[in-house]
């Protein structure tokens, strides 16, 4: 996503980038901090900084040191974190948080460094949104949310990129979807990884040497909820759920861009929000208004009528989003910005158009529901890739195997799948918005969300998605006669005889205005979005030309990736993929994110010396 650079261990290295990024790249004092922990190791933050801090770095009294980029929401202490300001007077407040050895397993879309005299640390949020992209070695650990980032640092000290050759295999798989996101810590350059769910960096440094080592805790117990009862998990998600919208309206005054479907996904954030006037009152509502979604607008357009809230109003958007003009900032190089932020981990082709200085906007919507409605992927792993080349196939099911195990999981489990979704694919397709703001309003994204979806106790585990779910419970806590109006399928439909009794056998309705005010740190100017300026001066010279079509550009670019760089052995093992790829983009009804992802995993080897 290329937001930041995190470069710490043997001062001489860390400089030495430093001075590169000055010298090669134009990266201005404002967009570097650096800091002496000790006469031997030293710690550089490049990052674009929207604040009045003269550094990204802040250390204690103690000194203890700390980077962080993002926003967190802390439910056990009910704390709303902004900024690396924020987490930084979190710290005075919760002091264990100073500690590099403690976790902080807090929801949010963010990244975290602490340090002291001989240890250091760094994570991302729960569900690993934020990136982190790490290479280490005995003298030094440099991370980053972009590959293009990590392997130009390598570059600059003189350590070869090296192709992985597991992952090269994997990458040949002639499809777009799952193959988009990495099926492993491995990424395609060897020695480079990604550090997804429950999993964090940890190490030490001495006069001797730097040691970093890749923690991976058990994600099933991780996810596991402490609660047996389905009603008090069922109340707990739908309160945590409540807070992550009501914290940030609390935190800020933003504008929240909502898309409401018919369907039941968004209906339950609908329910949540009609629980105070003033969420309602910064609600931008849209609907789609295509032919072919015709049941989801009549929907809609009867809730708007029953519950008086305007929906597609271009002049109230207009209106809203009018305050916030000047903090919107144009993405002039598209195609560079894109290869900074997703080139070599996620392959779907999507172009940032602009990023906001601020991230007053937010943008919510029901993704991350699919745990609940028993909605994720069950398939068993040793039945990918049927179609493939035999090694792509063998390395598919042989890697996604150990990233399983690893994660606490057993291959053969029915749960496999849903847990490399919810750690890799879902983190990273639900990141990649964060190129463009760091203020992702996700309520479903939550621990006890995925609690309850693979809890033993709830009564609708393992059922297809028809009929009354989970999520019809969260609603008629809610409100039930929302709950019983009609959604845009008769199979989702439940009448309120029903939603009255299941209110009753429920406990009754839920109680919101119970819930703690939050504490606040930092303030919404504290949180930095967009990449620094060196960052974009490095891919200066990977852009769109005007006078040829986009598509027939990519495909330049793989024909000649394929003949010249893509190794020799790996050839034929890639050919499929490079004629599905080439016909892709050939075909205009196949929209360029997809076509462009196949694309990617040839223009990828860009990376290697």
């Amino acid at each position: 996503m290329s937001n930041y650079l995190f470069v710490a261990g043997n001062k001489q290295q860390v400089d030495k980038i430093k001075s590169c990024f000055q010298e090669i790249y134009g990266a201005v004092q404002t967009e570097l901090s650096f800091h002496e922990v000790s006469d031997e190791t030293a710690v550089l933050v490049v990052e674009r900084k929207n604040s009045d801090n003269e550094s990204s770095i802040f250390l204690h009294e103690s000194g203890h040191g700390l980077f962080f980029r993002g926003q967190a929401l802390d439910h056990d202490t009910s704390s709303m974190i902004l900024g690396a300001k924020g987490f930084f007077d979190f710290q005075n407040k919760f002091a264990d948080y100073q500690r590099p050895s403690e976790i902080a397993d807090f929801e949010g879309s963010f990244v975290l460094a602490r340090w002291d005299e001989s240890n250091f640390s760094i994570q991302t949020d729960l569900y690993s949104m934020y990136r982190l992209l790490f290479f280490s070695n005995d003298e030094l650990i440099i991370a980053s949310d972009s590959l293009v980032i990590v392997t130009e640092c390598m570059k600059i000290l003189g350590i070869e990129r090296k192709l992985n050759h597991d992952v090269a295999l994997i990458k040949a798989w002639n499809a777009s979807g799952l193959p988009n996101c990495p099926f492993t810590p491995e990424l395609i350059v060897k020695d480079v990884f990604t550090s997804q769910v429950g999993c964090s960096v940890h190490g030490n440094w001495t006069e001797y040497g730097l040691k970093a080592e890749k923690i991976q805790r058990n994600v099933l117990n991780l996810f596991s909820s402490q609660k047996q009862d389905y009603v008090e998990v069922l109340s707990d998600c739908v309160k945590r759920m409540y807070s992550s919208i009501k914290f940030a309206t609390e935190a800020f005054s933003p504008v929240i861009e909502f898309g409401l479907s018919g369907g039941i996904d968004s209906r339950v954030l609908l329910a949540l929000c009609l629980k105070s006037q003033s969420i309602m009152d910064k609600l931008i509502i849209n609907t789609n208004t295509s032919a072919t979604r015709i049941n989801d607008y009549n929907v809609v357009s009867s809730l708007s009528e029953k519950y008086s809230f305007e929906f597609n109003n271009s002049e109230l958007r207009k209106e809203k989003l009018s305050q916030f003009a000047p903090n919107r900032r144009l993405v002039k190089n598209r195609l560079g910005f894109w290869k900074l932020a997703s080139l070599g981990t996620y392959d779907s082709f999507y172009m940032t158009p602009h990023f906001y200085v601020h991230p007053c906007i937010m943008h919510m919507s029901g993704v991350g529901a699919e745990p609940v409605k028993q909605a994720m992927d069950t398939s068993r792993i040793d039945n990918l890739a049927r179609s493939q080349h035999p090694l792509v196939r063998e390395r598919v099911r042989e890697k996604l195997a150990e990233t399983v195990s690893d994660m606490g999981i057993s291959p053969e489990s029915g749960h496999a799948m849903k847990f490399f979704h919810m750690s890799y694919k879902a983190s990273y397709h639900l990141g990649f918005k964060i190129a463009q703001s760091s203020m992702l309003l996700r309520p479903y994204v939550q621990k006890s969300i995925f609690s309850l979806g693979i809890s033993e106790n709830n009564p609708f585990r393992g059922k297809p998605n028809q009929g009354p779910t989970a999520l019809h419970d969260m609603m008629i806590l809610l409100n039930p006669e929302l709950a019983s109006l009609p959604y845009d399928s008769e199979k989702k439909n439940i009448s309120s005889e029903y939603a009255s009794q299941r209110l009753k056998e429920l406990g009754g309705p839920i109680e919101l205005d119970e819930l703690p005010a939050p504490l606040i740190f930092g303030s919404i100017e504290d949180v930095n979005n967009g990449p620094a300026q060196c960052f974009l001066n490095m891919v200066n010279d990977f852009k769109w030309e005007d006078d040829i079509e986009q598509r027939v550009q990519l495909a330049n670019v793989v024909m000649h990736n394929f003949e010249h760089k893509v190794p020799n052995d790996l050839k034929e093992i890639y050919s499929s993929c490079y004629e599905k790829t080439l016909e892709n983009l050939e075909n205009p009804k196949i929209e360029l994110a997809a076509a462009g992802a196949m694309a990617a995993r040839f223009i990828v080897f860009d990376l290697f010396d």
